[in-house]
């Protein structure tokens, strides 16, 4: 059996590589939504986006790690936003900067509608 040239074997690993960096991305984009439905059942029994986030960090899957590091942020000061923000820039190439921009949008329009409620603190 004659022996694989070294240009092929690289070529090949290369390959792979890319391949396997490729479905990072595709893998973390396809657990968003879901992401989206943990943070919505969170949030309607009363939790706060912090502690949603830290909830679902709690749970497996792709993102379980990029959301224990965005609560690792908050409880070390940052806040919610930054650490938001911060998520969106470890990880390019993702819609991770749509979830983030939607997410604080909504959190945005939630706590203007909250204070210039009547009566409201």
């Amino acid at each position: 059996m004659a022996e694989e040239a070294p240009g092929r074997r690289a070529a090949g690993l290369l390959e792979a590589l890319r391949t396997r960096w490729q479905a990072g991305p595709r893998r973390l984009d396809a657990a968003l939504p879901n992401l989206v439905d943990d943070l919505a059942r969170s949030l309607h029994t009363g939790a706060t986006l912090a502690e949603a986030l830290a909830e679902a960090g709690r749970l497996e899957g792709p993102l379980a790690a990029d959301l224990r590091r965005v609560a690792a942020d908050v409880d070390a000061g940052a806040p919610v936003g930054e650490a938001l923000r911060r998520w969106e820039a470890r990880r390019p190439g993702t819609r991770v900067g749509l979830l983030v921009g939607l997410g604080l949008d909504a959190v945005g329009l939630w706590w203007m509608w909250r204070i210039s409620r009547p009566g409201a603190a």
